[in-house]
């Protein structure tokens, strides 16, 4: 710790908040040049704050500096904490489960539904181990009349682009969801499933 930050630190309470803020302030210029990458934002931010609380208690050795030392820390451990379980898509699989539920719920209000001529919308299921399916069906063609990669070659570069720009799929990518496209013949018979795992589309 620079000498004279130590001086400050031992003339008094208002001081010492002022030492506070000089020894700081070169941490949060580096924080803002660190963008959108929150989590190391945080670790400069917040770390050299707890340290700094902790070297002011050991040269006051007054209890309260201690005791703020210490709640500081552990609020910026659990803020970390949070955020690096936010980074993995941390929230829990029953809690994403139960989200992916209330989705197919509410979507399939609406469904089946035409979305044109050829192709009805039937309906969307919630899987466990964060899965969420959308199920089609092609009503006037049988599964001997289509070529599978044809197909497939024709509507995935819309249906990808769609997962990566819709910002209705925010919550999937950040909840790390596989999303799985399921097309049908007009007897039921499936024609082609589309896999599109977290890392497909993020």
């Amino acid at each position: 710790m620079p000498q004279f930050i130590s001086e400050m630190v031992a003339r008094g309470f208002w001081w010492a908040i002022l030492a506070g803020v000089i020894f700081g302030l070169p941490f949060f210029v580096v924080s803002v040049f660190l963008g959108k990458r929150k989590f190391l934002q945080l670790v400069v931010q917040r770390v050299p704050c707890a340290l700094f609380l902790f070297y002011t208690w050991h040269i006051r050795e007054h209890i309260g500096w201690l005791v703020f030392a210490i709640l500081w820390s552990i609020l910026v451990f659990i803020e970390l904490v949070a955020q690096l379980r936010e980074k993995a898509g941390g929230a829990s699989d029953t809690f994403v489960d139960a989200f992916l539920s209330s989705c197919a719920d509410e979507a399939n209000k609406d469904l089946p539904e035409m979305i044109d001529s050829e192709t009805r919308f039937d309906k969307t299921m919630a899987l466990s181990n964060r899965i969420f399916q959308y199920h089609f069906t092609l009503i006037n063609q049988s599964k001997e009349e289509i070529n599978p990669e044809e197909f497939k070659n024709n509507i995935q570069p819309s249906i990808l682009n769609n997962l990566k720009t819709n910002s209705a799929f925010t919550d999937f990518k950040n909840y790390k969801v596989t999303v799985e496209y399921f097309y049908h013949d007009k007897n039921d018979n499936e024609i082609l499933k589309l896999t599109y795992k977290p890392n497909d589309y993020s």
